[in-house]
């Protein structure tokens, strides 16, 4: 009997500590009806509490989300729908492939005509692109590489650099700052941003190829006031600085602007015209997303047919960018050589350049910027443009 009572007690315990500890596991159990009678009723699931919980989030299914818009583009996605809005936009200013290039002559470059549609141009925001990816991306995506490589005629070679976080705050030019680099300038010592060379290279074009004495210069590109205290020196009356970084400028002949209100005062007639156009290893950066810009493979092509926009009849262009064989250095520049040259001064009379391909260097490939001036000339594309 003793035996039996072992037995019996430990089938007992084994009960009770199924019952503690897995009670959810019986699909049934008891409850006791109104009139105190005990039945037995079907345990509830568990699965709809358990939706009811935060940590158990129920996931809907990929196609319901799609159908109600919540699944955000990849940023591949968006780039690839922008730069087709760009494209239609921009028209002839993106056009490069061969056969659709349309030529009038030759002088240092083949010279290329388009049609620029300035309205357009400007009243895009799609063109001056936005980042979408957190850091630079080091690879040209495939739907691009038409477009950068020029239809593959232009050599893409490895140069990753991340500027993407780089001065976001307004830079200050105050009225003495201005003074002692002009001082500087006097006395044959100003540095600017690329050494003394560049700097009296510079004035020596300005001196005997484009006089903009009493002149309203716009200047691209720059977060330093050298180019603009070279323009006040050669006798510019007043300047505007068109830069993405905001620039508050307090000397009474330097005035700055962003693009985006750049464009907003073209649109509305207030911008009014430049008499000429000045700027120094800028444009070579252009659409290639190492400042945290939007990658653009015609960034520098819509830029310069904007200044031909805002230029008067007439008006003239100094202009410097790394100078070689055509090459892309993603995602750090461009190296100018003959092809993307003829794109980028597209509409323009070449006047004058001492540019020689044979001086570009592949140990420093950026080093070498000769200067090219040019002339929006109406009556030399008459009927072309």
């Amino acid at each position: 009997m003793a035996k039996w009572n072992r037995i019996w007690s430990a089938c007992l315990v084994f009960i009770g500590l199924a019952w503690l500890f897995f009670p959810k596991t019986f699909p049934w159990t008891t409850k006791v009806d109104e009139i105190g009678k005990r039945i037995l009723i079907q345990r509830p699931s568990v699965t709809p509490a358990l939706k009811k919980i935060s940590h158990f989030p129920t996931v809907p299914k990929r196609e319901k989300i799609q159908e109600k818009g919540k699944v955000p583009e990849s940023p591949l996605s968006q780039l690839k729908a922008r730069m087709e809005r760009v494209v239609q936009q921009c028209g002839e200013v993106c056009q490069t492939s061969q056969n659709r290039t349309r030529l009038i002559g030759h002088k240092y470059y083949n010279v290329v005509v388009k049609k620029f549609n300035c309205q357009q141009l400007f009243d895009n925001n799609d063109m001056d692109g936005y980042a979408l990816f957190p850091t630079p991306p080091k690879r040209i995506p495939g739907f691009l590489r038409d477009g950068f490589t020029y239809q593959n005629r232009v050599q893409i070679r490895p140069s990753y650099r991340d500027d993407s976080k780089g001065k976001s705050h307004t830079l200050i030019w105050t009225e003495d700052k201005v003074a002692k680099l002009r001082s500087s300038l006097q006395r044959n010592q100003l540095q600017g941003s690329y050494g003394i060379g560049e700097v009296k290279n510079i004035q020596a074009h300005l001196r005997q190829h484009m006089n903009i004495t009493d002149q309203h210069v716009l200047i691209v590109g720059s977060q330093s006031p050298w180019l603009e205290v070279i323009a006040l020196e050669a006798g510019a009356k007043r300047i505007t600085t068109l830069e993405y970084v905001p620039i508050e400028s307090r000397h009474p002949q330097i005035k700055t602007i962003v693009p985006k209100d750049f464009a907003r005062r073209f649109l509305n007639g207030t911008l009014g015209q430049f008499d000429a156009m000045m700027s120094f290893s800028s444009f070579e950066h252009s659409g290639l997303g190492r400042y945290g810009d939007g990658l653009n493979p015609y960034g520098d092509l819509i830029t310069m047919a904007r200044v031909w926009c805002v230029l008067r009849d007439g008006g003239m262009v100094l202009i410097g960018v790394p100078t070689g064989p055509d090459v892309l250095a993603f995602n750090s520049d461009k190296i100018y050589g003959p092809l993307i040259y003829s794109h980028l001064f597209a509409n323009f009379e070449q006047v004058f350049t001492k540019a020689n391909i044979s001086n570009y260097s592949h140990h420093c490939p950026h080093c070498y910027q000769p200067i090219h001036i040019l002339r929006k000339n109406l009556t030399l594309f008459k009927g072309a443009i």
